[in-house]
């Protein structure tokens, strides 16, 4: 059994079930997106809401997801950043340790399912289904659609019960059912910016007016007051004529204090953004100093390291037992491994030696040759 025909197309249209009473009755029926506005409280019980094994109350949490994803672009700079390291790397395969040239890793939408899988730490867990027709190929099944504890795609989003998913040949999950993804920091951080902005932009709004006090002294009439407001409404030059008793004092609303206020707290939060998409700042933003610099950078190479090895292990755990889709092979004899990068790789070692030598550590022709070996 196979669930090619279930999601071979999605309907974005709600009341696709009421208008189609001959509907294939194995179809998902996708609803349209729903754009969430930004709010701590809801989205915090949205949040809350995701610990119940009820999937139905998940859904709102994913639409705080997708609406970060797709109105923020802090966030998307930075997760682009972290998506980099995968996408400049090409995939290889092992056969009984051998390397062995195949079409699967060349397909154009590989490197994109590489990014998938490495997206799963944003979602905490993914469905892939596979099509085994002609080149390698996929999609993702949408989140709001899956029940990850009964291993079941629900035909709309609200459903109680669906059609079970463990044992198709042509579906794979991989990812924690209890895990919210790193989405979940992200979005409550993106909402504070959005806020932060928000409010911004109205203060920016009212510090650019020029407020006017008007003062009385003495016997101001109700009268001089009327024709002063409609003198200031109606003037074109900078002359004003005042009656006697009457002071207009012209103030603005912006103060360097407040301004700095504003500044230092999205500044804040860019910088939290950073740490928690990609383990640092100052290769993203400007750093104090070249020793500061160096360690950030070093923590970005950890993190991207990390990833590698994430990635790598879900091809060569979870993925590997799919290949036969598409190639007539022992599953159980091949490993997956990304390609080396003969100008990084060369620059990764000259550092070390670098550092090494710095340490007093003398190598001979001959090691430098079997160091360097596979990059000359």
């Amino acid at each position: 059994m196979k669930l090619k025909n279930v999601i071979n197309s999605f309907r974005y249209d709600p009341d696709y079930g009421e208008k189609n009473t001959n509907k294939p009755s194995n179809l998902i029926i996708e609803t349209t997106k729903q754009q969430v506005v930004p709010s701590v409280d809801e989205y915090i019980r949205a949040l809350r809401g995701f610990d119940s094994k009820l999937i139905q109350t998940r859904t709102l949490l994913y639409d705080h997801y997708a609406t970060t994803l797709a109105t923020d672009n802090m966030v998307i700079s930075l997760l682009n950043k972290r998506f980099s390291n995968i996408q400049n790397k090409s995939v290889g395969i092992r056969y009984r340790g051998e390397d062995i040239e195949n079409s699967l890793t060349e397909s154009p939408k590989f490197n994109n399912f590489l990014i998938d899988i490495l997206k799963t730490k944003l979602w905490g867990f993914n469905v892939f289904e596979f099509d085994n027709k002609g080149s390698f190929d996929y999609k993702l099944l949408p989140h709001k659609h899956i029940n990850p504890y009964r291993k079941e795609v629900l035909r709309q989003q609200y459903d109680s019960e669906g059609l079970p998913f463990s044992d198709l040949e042509d579906i794979m999950f991989i990812g924690d059912e209890t895990d919210a993804g790193l989405l979940s920091q992200i979005t409550l951080l993106s909402i504070y910016r959005r806020y932060a902005m928000f409010n911004y932009s109205r203060y920016l709004e009212l510090a650019g007016e020029n407020f006017t006090t008007i003062k009385t002294r003495g016997n101001a009439t109700a009268e001089n007051l009327t024709n002063i407001n409609q003198q200031m409404r109606d003037r074109v030059g900078g002359t004003l004529e005042l009656p006697d008793g009457l002071d207009v004092q012209t103030e603005n609303s912006s103060s360097s204090s407040q301004n700095a206020l504003f500044e230092g707290y999205q500044k804040m939060i860019k910088e939290e953004m950073a740490i928690l998409i990609l383990g640092q700042t100052m290769t993203t933003f400007d750093g104090s100093s070249k020793s500061q610099a160096d360690v950030h950078s070093a923590e970005q190479k950890n993190l991207f390291y990390e990833d590698d090895v994430y990635v790598l292990n879900q091809l060569n755990y979870s993925f590997r037992h799919y290949i036969n889709l598409w190639d007539n092979i022992n599953a159980d004899e091949i490993e997956f491994y990304f390609k080396p990068n003969n100008e990084l790789e060369m620059q990764n070692k000259l550092e070390r030696y670098k550092e090494l030598k710095d340490l007093g550590v003398v190598f001979t022709n001959e090691e430098l040759r079997g160091i360097f070996k596979d990059l000359l």
